[in-house]
């Protein structure tokens, strides 16, 4: 992140000498900045917009966006999946939205002018705290509640819907019971 606010650079370790582009993302502080897992691509998010604006790397053009609701003000997460094939955004509202990228080359200018839309979205019940990861399976999003729930969620592409493949209590205690001992050994 740049000196200034809203903006950011990119840095080479290759060549820490070579001076990129200072690119002026919000007028607002960025709270997310996340690079795809290809590395072509870096999403950048601010609270107080609904707007998610993506940047081509090296060279920081503007490569697309995404909108949230309006009722939202903005993102505290965002995550690729590992095959550029989907994202979710996760706002301080503790909602989850998908981003279906399926039939868009990410690889690839894409009018800046394209504001994609979500999917579908999830919650947890009171809007709960939750941590949330792609999981190993395509298409499998594991969320991990404040009160110490498990969820497999599932995107029906076809459907365009997140739904619940399975709902575990973790017993916490029990699993961090020998955790002093292996400290202390």
């Amino acid at each position: 992140l740049g000196n200034e606010v809203g903006c950011f650079t990119f840095h080479s370790y290759d060549n820490p000498d070579k001076k990129y582009p200072i690119i002026n993302a919000f007028p607002k502080d960025i709270t997310v900045l996340k690079m795809s897992p290809n590395g072509n691509l870096v999403a950048v998010a601010s609270f107080g917009c609904n707007r998610i604006r993506f940047f081509t790397v090296p060279d920081g053009e503007e490569s697309m966006s995404l909108s949230l609701p309006m009722s939202e003000n903005g993102a505290v997460f965002i995550e690729f999946d590992k095959y550029d094939s989907s994202l979710f955004v996760v706002t301080p509202a503790n909602n989850l939205y998908i981003f279906d990228l399926h039939g868009i080359d990410i690889n690839s200018k894409v009018d800046p002018s394209v504001s994609l839309h979500y999917e579908t979205y999830y919650y947890l019940p009171e809007h709960e705290y939750f941590w949330a990861y792609y999981g190993s399976m395509m298409n499998t999003i594991i969320l991990v509640s404040q009160s110490a729930y498990h969820y497999r969620l599932k995107y029906n592409r076809k459907k365009k819907t997140l739904e619940l493949a399975e709902k575990t209590k973790l017993d916490l205690a029990h699993e961090f019971r020998w955790w002093p001992f292996i400290f202390f050994i």
